[in-house]
């Protein structure tokens, strides 16, 4: 041994100038001879020294050299030549100083057998060269093979164009600037324990699997990779900061809780079941995919960010849960805030959750059918896209999502976007191909939507100010379930675009399905081109410039408590009811409500209505119950309910009818102008009361003076009765057969046109006053007036026929014309006049000859004229039941020119006759009138007296103790085929005094004579002119003195030929009768 140790000392100091064959300063080579042997065998080394401290290095270059490091060495560096090998035997636990220099073979466990066989670095070192350093390690015990430091930071450089590969454990700080290569297929190679930096290439080949459990830096251009089918690079609690990881062409990455830092990420990496990758750093570039929990294992997997960091790349992150465990697999942030961003070019998609800070620029895709990702908790920014595919559902639950640019979607069949508890700000909102998007308690501002969404059942949606552009269709309560589901404005915001809402309550419940206000006063504007329809509740402030749509068969979509505007459409269509509850609508422009179609209806409930048009389609319906209609246009029909009512406040154009009391019930119903209004238009009002109530329908007023305007083209009808002061320029008719139309209290009406009786039916005017202008009539045309305890001014009253009766029923005032068949004053009834009337009819006092007293009363002395005729019609025993009486103030009734006093009855009032006085009722009927004050005849005055016979009661008489200022004329007459025999006497007029005469007799064959109190008419023979009993030339010369203009003092009717005039012809007949000696 001494010997040996000289040669080396001998051989060192020989070689000590030759710096080429040492890296070491004070290094001592010892080279080998060649051929096969063992490195303990000094026979084998040229200095016969075996290389085994430190300070000695081995140089193994003689070609063919096969050396076995058959024990224990500790050596200061090897250099072994190209095609040469170095063997280390198991079991043993060499050391190294210094560097290796390798172009051969290194073989660590050369047999790879079950003993430990450590290489320690005594000192950090480089494996130089182009040879390989084979790690030869038992398969089952990784430490049969393996690199050791000497617990002081020692490092391991794998130079470049080195290899170190095969099976075992590296547990050394390393540098890699050649290639660290598992390749021995099943079998694993582990970088393990002190930090490691890799310059160049890692990677497991040939089905070897490439272990790291340490932590790893890697240089610009480094790889750390799986390639080929079944090699596997796995990390496992480490850290893998730059440089490149891969799993190619069947290979594959598995991650089991460790970080990457700035790698760049190619093929299949896949982070294991139960563990975590962080990412720290800025992230990393991924142009691969990284699989989160790849078996679905039903255990938390996720990817931490260890602070905020970008995935970029064009590769994607595979999130695989277990479809009942979204955390199975997820991407979640430290704590402390951290954001991810995912860039323009990168894919996150699978199934799991991302609870992390997310400024998305690429695409966040839930891609697996039936399963969900879930995007929840920390708010994210999408300015590309997310989206939800092949029946997939894209949660966002318990976070917001602001967009600016962004689209998140569902495409595809079966395909969703489910928000939960969350936020949707921006950007578009996009459902196409059979997806669709759910929308549960989660809020939207400023989004665009497109294709199907729905708020499922007891769920809400919530919009802030910026509103939201529809132009898909938002569905509230998905299923139509009772719960309470809603959509709510956060803040005054505005709905757009071309789609609809669609409130799908439940048919027991509106409330299931309905859109609300935050408590604040929030209004939403409703923007041309955009529906909400369906059937459900409408709370909010609402301003509509779109379409509001009931088109629900059956099923009502209601307007309630808010103030809504309308500028454009609500309307009931396809059998649905659009419902106005409690609320106030303010109609403006084209402002329209309308229903069309069979079954289609509006109902108006405890509301009010402001401008614009309400129109009923033919085979649709409206209702209303207590409600207000201001300057509305109404085309169709509206009907009140029974029991309820509607007002106007400032008029509305009635171009259709409303019904007051839809169904006749026996409830109180009315319309009521509430200020004073005109209701105009082409339509109709229909009172539509029960027979057993006439206030089951009725207009009525406000209690303060307000006044109805009916205009020129309106019509109210029916029966029922009209409180209101009433100013009618259209018609007031009664038109319901065998009912009563009554107008009725104690305010003034205004009858500017029309008050009508017709289709047997009863116009009555009770306890009122009716000023009628101009052209303002009440007629009786088919039907019945009655008027009671009124008064009628101006204007003019008409019956058609005898048939058409107007009635006087209590005290009835009348200061205007009367034209028409007949008007009856009911028996203990008085019609009253203050300024006189033209009077075309008949006005029959006590229609019935009743014992009660009936009278027309003088109220001021006045004049009645016209075609028409007062006919008393006392009970003949009791003259007193059918009276003309005066005020009591001496008030004087002028009968006029045309106008007739006929009948059986009593006048009291001083009366000036212009025109007819005649008892008895017509021809061939005989009367009595008394008269008790003073009759002026006035020149045009005409007595008209019928003889029907010799008694009394068979003539007609004036009776009574008046005064009779006598002029005009007496008209005589026989009735009923009787004959006055020549002689017989008829005393017809009576009275206490009397001035005058009567200036003409009209008719032939009677003399008068004036008696100290009475008239009486005497039958004489009609050509005896002079009176003198005989027919002979002195009545020819009596005859011819009355033609040259003489007197004729017997007050005969010298017509004699009843040609209309006295003249030649009548002194011919005369000379003819005296020829023929008859008396005719």
């Amino acid at each position: 041994m001494l010997q040996l140790r000289a040669n080396r000392a001998a051989l060192l100091a020989s070689l000590a100038g030759l710096a080429s064959l040492t890296t070491l300063a004070n290094a001592q080579d010892q080279t080998w001879v060649g051929g096969a042997g063992n490195w303990s065998d000094p026979a084998r080394w040229v200095s016969g020294n075996v290389p085994d401290t430190f300070s000695e290095r081995g140089l193994i270059n003689a070609p063919g050299s096969a050396v076995t490091m058959n024990a224990t060495f500790n050596v200061g560096g090897i250099v072994l030549a190209g095609g040469n090998t170095l063997a280390i035997l198991p079991g043993t636990s060499s050391r190294l100083s210094g560097d290796v220099s390798n172009d051969g073979v290194i073989t660590l466990n050369s047999t790879g057998a079950n003993a430990g066989t450590p290489l320690y670095l005594q000192s950090s070192i480089s494996m130089l060269g182009s040879g390989t350093f084979a790690l030869n390690a038992n398969p089952a015990n990784l430490d049969t093979g393996y690199i050791y430091w000497n617990g002081g930071g020692e490092t391991l450089t794998n130079g470049a164009g080195h290899t170190i590969r095969g099976v075992g454990n590296l547990y050394t700080y390393l540098t890699n600037n050649g290639t660290v290569q598992a390749d021995v297929n099943g079998a694993t190679l582990q970088l393990l324990y002190q930090n490691k930096t890799n310059n160049s290439v890692m990677k497991a080949i040939n089905g070897a699997t490439l272990l790291l459990t340490t932590n790893l830096s890697q240089g610009p251009g480094a790889t750390l990779s799986a390639l080929g089918a079944g090699s596997t690079l796995s990390l496992s609690n480490s850290s893998v900061s730059g440089g490149t990881v891969s799993g190619l062409s069947g290979g594959v990455v598995n991650s089991a809780n460790n970080t990457f830092a700035d790698p760049t990420l190619t093929g299949n990496i896949r982070v294991l079941p139960s563990t975590t990758l962080a990412i720290g750093g800025a992230g990393v570039t991924n142009n691969g995919t990284i699989t989160v929990n790849p078996t679905s294992a039903n255990s938390n997997t996720v990817i931490r960010l260890n602070n905020s960091v970008t995935f970029a790349g064009s590769g994607d992150v595979f999130l695989n849960a277990d479809p009942a465990n979204l955390d199975s697999a997820y991407i979640y942030w430290n704590g402390g805030g951290e954001a991810l961003t995912n860039a323009s070019t990168h894919l996150i998609h699978g199934t799991g959750n991302i609870y992390t800070y997310l400024t998305n620029n690429g695409t966040v895709r839930a891609d697996q059918a039936n399963a969900s990702l879930q995007l929840t908790y920390q708010p994210k920014t999408n300015n590309s896209l997310f989206t939800a595919v092949n029946g997939a559902n894209l949660a966002i639950t318990g976070c917001g999502v602001t967009q600016v640019g962004g689209t998140v979607s569902a495409v595809g069949a079966g395909s969703a976007v489910t928000f939960s508890s969350a936020g949707l700000s921006g950007g578009n909102l996009v459902a196409s191909g059979g997806g669709l998007v759910r929308i549960v308690n989660t809020t939207f501002d400023a989004v665009t939507m497109s294709g199907p969404a729905f708020v499922p059942a007891g769920t809400q949606m919530f919009l802030n100010t910026n509103g939201l552009i529809n132009n898909g269709s938002i569905t509230i309560n998905e299923t139509g379930a009772n719960n309470g589901t809603y959509f709510r404005l956060n803040a005054n915001t505005t709905i757009s675009g071309s789609g609809s809402i669609t409130l799908n309550a439940n048919a027991a419940n509106l409330d299931t399905a309905y859109i609300t206000w935050n408590g604040g006063g929030e209004s939403l504007t409703h923007a041309a081109g955009h529906t909400i329809r369906g059937t459900g509740d409408i709370y909010t402030y609402l301003v509509n410039n779109g379409t509001i749509q009931a088109d629900v068969t059956g099923r009502t979509l209601q307007l309630i408590q808010q103030v809504k505007t309308n500028n454009s459409v609500m309307q009931a269509i396809n059998g649905g009811n659009l419902q106005f509850l409690s609320t106030t609508l303010n109609q403006s422009g084209a402002g329209a409500v309308s229903a069309s179609g069979s079954g289609s209806s509006l109902r108006f409930v405890s509301s009010t209505i402001n401008g614009g048009a309400i129109s009923v389609g033919p085979s649709a319906a409206a209702g209303t119950n207590a409600c207000a209609f201001n300057g509305i246009t109404l085309t169709g029909t509206l009907k009140i309910d029974a029991g309820s009512l509607a007002r106007s406040n400032s008029g509305l154009t009635n171009n259709g009818t409303i019904v007051v009391n839809n169904s006749a019930a026996n409830s109180g119903t009315y319309f009521q102008a509430a200020n004073t209004c005109t209701i105009t238009g082409t339509g109709d009002i229909l009172l539509n009361a029960n027979a057993a109530n006439l206030d089951t329908a009725y207009l009525n007023w406000n209690g303060g003076g307000e006044v109805l305007t009916i205009d020129t083209q309106q019509t109210v009808h029916g029966t029922g009765r009209v409180y209101v002061i009433v100013d009618n320029k259209g018609a007031i008719r009664a038109d319901a057969p065998g009912k009563t139309l009554e107008i009725i209290a104690g305010n003034t009406k205004t009858n500017e046109n029309l008050f009508q009786a017709e289709n047997g039916a009863t116009l009555a005017i009770t306890s009122t006053t009716i000023n009628q202008v101009g052209a303002g009539q009440i007629r009786a045309q088919g039907g019945s007036v009655s008027l009671s305890n009124c008064t009628v001014n101006g204007g003019s009253i008409f019956s058609n026929t005898n048939s058409d009766l107007v009635s006087i029923n209590g005290t009835v005032t009348l200061n205007g014309n009367y034209a028409g068949a007949q008007m009856r004053i009911n028996p203990g009834s008085s019609l009253r006049s203050s300024s006189g009337f033209t009077n075309a009819g008949s006005i029959v006092v006590n229609t019935s000859s009743s014992a009660a007293a009936t009278t027309f009363i003088s109220n001021s002395s006045l004049t009645v004229d016209g075609p028409g005729r007062f006919l008393l019609n006392a009970d003949p025993t009791n003259l007193d039941t059918a009276q003309l009486v005066w005020n009591g103030g001496g008030e004087v009734l002028t009968n006029g020119p045309q106008h007739t006093i006929a009948g059986t009855g009593r006048v009291y009032v001083r009366t000036t006759n212009q025109g007819t006085i005649g008892p008895g009722n017509g021809p061939d009927s005989i009367g009595t009138l008394d008269f008790r004050s003073i009759v002026n005849c006035a020149p045009s005055s005409v007595v008209d007296i019928e003889i029907g016979g010799p008694t009394p009661a068979e003539f007609d008489r004036c009776t009574g103790n008046a005064t009779w200022n006598l002029d005009g004329a007496i008209r005589v007459s026989t009735a009923n085929g009787y004959v006055p025999p020549y002689g017989t006497t008829y005393d017809v007029i009576f009275y206490g005094s009397h001035t005058g005469t009567f200036s003409e007799i009209q008719g032939q064959g009677f003399t008068v004579e004036y008696l100290p109190d009475r008239i009486r008419l005497v039958a004489v023979c009609v050509t005896d002119v002079n009176q003198d009993g005989v027919v002979d030339q002195g009545d020819v010369d009596y005859m011819i003195d009355v033609v040259a203009g003489g007197p004729n003092p017997t007050h005969i009717n010298a017509d004699i030929n009843q040609d209309g005039v006295v003249d030649q012809g009548d002194v011919d007949a005369i000379i003819n009768a005296v020829a023929g000696g008859d008396c005719n």
